[in-house]
């Protein structure tokens, strides 16, 4: 009986130890297990909110504080110096934030004292999330757990402890330089209205019109639109490589004699807005691009390209079309040699009539016979000096085509009769080219003869077949 008693005793001691020592395993070892507890039925989520009604995020991540607010044309990011923030990484981090699965959960009732909150990495956590709203939330994240990209969370107000995915593991995702804007300015080239860049060895302006883009400065001519497209977008749109200048001297600026100035003009800002670029190199002595942006309160390192495309020179922007004409607003076309007219066509309805031998033509082949002399590139440009205009045989009483538009009846804008629309000035046709003038610019420009050639073969040719109502039965 005495054995009995005694055995008995020694088994009740051998379990007291067994469940102690599994009680000590779970406060010890739990955080870094794999908990079969299952997360709550009435929740899945760590936070409920809607990424879209959020004015703003605030976030430690360690040492660092970032703040982002969402601002009327997108989000910014700070504190100071506030910068313009990238609007699909702050849609990101708002979804990730907003997509926080609860994987399990430790209850409140079992957080018994600090000891247990530091064991998650939580009871001086170094890494929350705070949202800026009509319903802020506070979020800490304390150690990994168990379980690929997952960490230990609380909630501000709820004790309990929560397993999600780690928010954490994108460090750029919640950095400040992370979260900068990469591209230079928010505009593109269909929001800008004019461009000024000005350098030591002058001025290059540019500026949209009702008919397309014009060269102001250092002269007056048309803009090639695809060319001021890519310039304005190359220039504006510009990947920055990094937000902290590796330069061993000061950022370009104003009072900077070997700096590129450039001005944009964007269609829904008052006030233009500046760069300042110069050529410098890196801490590795690799060439790159300075630019300071007053808008952004920063200076950037860009891709060394960037200061060779903001040297772009007139010629490379200006049009290389003969004549920008819209023959729609076109009646009448004439031809002129020696002070007398050899051909006159005239617009009669969808038609167009020669005056000398009655013939008509279709508005179609007109305007594509007309489009070929018209949209022929420009081989050449020279400054239309006297010596220039008596060499290329150009002078009042020459060659010349006249584009007239007739008003039937007098308007506020025009008394009726005939107005001239635009006119070309033909010199003598050679086998190196022809040179013309364009109505009375400053230059003359030289073209393939053959564009010329079978502009006048149409316009004066005697050999058309006369018009079908006139020809014998």
């Amino acid at each position: 009986m005495v054995e009995e008693e005694a055995v008995s005793r020694w088994g009740t001691i051998l379990l007291l130890l067994l469940a102690g020592s599994v009680a000590a395993a779970l406060y010890f070892f739990e955080p870094g297990l794999q908990s079969l507890r299952p997360a709550s039925a009435k929740r899945t989520r760590l936070i409920e909110i809607d990424p879209m009604e959020l004015k703003g995020l605030r976030i430690t991540s360690g040492s660092e504080f970032v703040e982002l607010t969402r601002q009327a044309d997108g989000w910014s990011v700070g504190p100071a110096p506030e910068d313009r923030a990238d609007a699909g990484r702050v849609g990101e981090l708002l979804m990730t934030i907003a997509d926080l699965t609860i994987h399990d959960t430790i209850p409140a009732a079992e957080i018994r004292s600090e000891k247990d909150l530091k064991r998650f990495g939580l009871s001086n956590p170094r890494n929350h999330v705070e949202t800026v709203g009509s319903d802020p939330v506070k979020m800490s994240f304390g150690k990994e757990a168990v379980g690929e990209g997952r960490i230990y969370a609380q909630v501000a107000g709820d004790n309990s402890v929560y397993v999600v995915p780690n928010p954490m593991e994108d460090t750029t995702l919640l950095s400040k330089q992370g979260l900068r804007d990469r591209r230079l300015t928010r505009y593109g080239a269909t929001r800008i209205d004019k461009l000024i860049v000005r350098r030591a060895n002058g001025e290059l302006e540019i500026q949209r019109t009702p008919k397309g883009w014009d060269l102001i400065r250092p002269l007056r001519a048309a803009a090639d639109t695809e060319t001021v497209s890519d310039l304005l977008n190359g220039l504006l749109g510009a990947e920055i490589q990094s937000f902290t200048s590796d330069s061993k001297s000061t950022p370009p600026g104003p009072d900077q004699t070997d700096c590129t100035e450039v001005v944009f003009f964007p269609d829904d800002v008052g006030e233009p807005e500046r760069l300042w670029l110069r050529e410098d190199t890196d801490a590795d002595g690799n060439p790159v691009t300075m630019v300071n942006y007053p808008a952004r309160a920063s200076t950037f390192v860009l891709d060394a390209g960037y200061a060779r495309l903001a040297s772009v020179t007139p010629g490379q922007v200006r049009s290389r079309k003969l004549l920008h004409l819209n023959l729609d607003t076109v009646d009448m076309i004439r031809v002129e040699d020696g002070g007398a007219t050899v051909a006159l066509w005239r617009r009669e309805n969808a038609l167009w009539k020669r005056d000398e031998t009655g013939e008509t033509t279709s508005s179609d082949e007109v305007s594509a016979t007309v489009s070929r002399l018209l949209n022929e590139s420009v081989a050449e440009y020279q400054p239309a000096t006297q010596d220039a205009l008596q060499n290329a045989q150009i002078h009042d009483g020459g060659l010349a085509v006249f584009f007239d538009a007739i008003a039937s009846e007098n308007t506020p804008e025009a008394v009726a009769g005939r107005h001239p629309v635009s006119q070309l000035k033909i010199g003598a046709v050679e086998t190196q080219g022809t040179f013309a003038q364009v109505n009375q610019d400053p230059e003359i420009c030289r073209i393939p003869s053959a564009a010329v050639q079978q502009f006048l073969d149409w316009a004066t040719s005697t050999g058309t077949e006369p018009p079908e109502e006139q020809a014998a039965p």
